[in-house]
């Protein structure tokens, strides 16, 4: 009963774990973005391609492997992110997942930007 309480009751008391990402274009342009997530042992977790639409926001969902290891060890490794504008400017940002924290890249005025928002 003490583990299920442990387990159930920070998702009761903050909500469900954000999103493995969320890019959102605050530019009045398309764009394609890729978005490439690495682990702290330089292995790619994740490399995809998005055409973001003016005014749109893309979220990808924490895989749920990363959910239940955030939930027994807190902060896992750190990881970088690396997102690419239009096949041409870059930007990185190292990040020590938790359930409730993700990074952030925006597009405004043709760059890309990387932060973090936590709850």
């Amino acid at each position: 009963m003490l583990v299920l309480l442990y387990i159930v009751f920070p998702f009761v008391l903050v909500g469900s774990p954000t999103s493995f990402f969320t890019i959102w274009n605050r530019d009045v342009v398309s764009h394609e973005v890729t978005i490439q997530i690495f682990d702290s042992n330089d292995r790619s977790l994740l490399r995809e391609q998005y055409t973001v639409e003016p005014d749109e926001s893309i979220s990808k969902e924490k895989p749920f492997s990363m959910i239940f290891k955030a939930l027994f060890k807190g902060t896992l490794d750190d990881y970088v992110v690396v997102a690419t504008l239009d096949n041409n400017s870059s930007t990185s940002y190292k990040i020590g997942y938790q359930l409730w924290n993700t990074p952030e890249i925006e597009i405004s005025d043709n760059q890309i930007f990387i932060g973090e928002i936590s709850v």
